[in-house]
């Protein structure tokens, strides 16, 4: 309980979920024999899964999976069906999904989609190379854990929005002043010339 109050404090109040994710990884990651996370979003195209934070996967590798395809590999089955895959005892598997996480070492992965009601976000894993399996209860505290982010992830995008609509204000607003500024500037010189007539009528009349 401690530790999902604190994942939950740690993912609402930070702007980068990555380095948010790092350090929850690091806390519980002991606890639960979790060694190593990958954090898929969906593209903006909405078509593929672009690799946006991970731990305990080398480069060269991580470099291979930057990009997957809906129905490519755990991550991609989990966002093409919206649905938790959880697998055991990998390195006794042959399923073809789960040899990247064999080749990997992993010997227990249990990823879950990152929704915010009916919208794919993108897709969270969490992977152990000492077990070979989760307990039941553990895999529901990683399952909150991945509501947790999928709420930080809607939190942040809302927050994008609504600083963009308030960019798109302050240039509105900007050029609304701008084209004040410029009928303005003749009603200000007529004003001048007025007030320098000295009673000139027909100057008062042409300006």
């Amino acid at each position: 309980l401690r530790m999902l109050s604190e994942s939950a404090t740690s993912l609402l109040a930070t702007d980068d979920v990555d380095a948010m994710l790092q350090g929850l990884v690091a806390r519980f990651g002991p606890f639960l024999g979790v060694d190593s996370y990958s954090n898929y979003l969906v593209n903006d195209e909405g078509d593929e899964l672009r690799l946006v934070s991970s731990m305990g996967v080398p480069d060269e590798v991580a470099s291979n999976l930057r990009q997957l395809a809906f129905g490519q590999a755990i991550s991609g089955m989990v966002a093409l069906r919206r649905q938790p895959i959880y697998a055991p005892r990998i390195q006794q598997s042959d399923d073809p999904q789960a040899q990247f996480a064999k080749a990997l070492g992993i010997r227990a992965c249990i990823c879950n989609p990152l929704m915010s009601e009916n919208l794919l976000l993108g897709t969270l894993s969490f992977a152990s190379r000492s077990r070979d399996q989760f307990e039941p209860d553990e895999l529901n505290l990683l399952a909150t854990i991945s509501q947790y982010v999928s709420i930080a992830y809607e939190r942040l995008r809302l927050l994008n929005k609504l600083r963009d609509a308030d960019r798109r204000k302050d240039e509105f607003l900007a050029t609304l002043a701008h084209e004040l500024r410029n009928p303005l500037a003749p009603l200000r010189n007529m004003l001048e010339v007025m007030k320098r007539s000295s009673g000139d009528d027909a100057l008062v009349m042409q300006a």
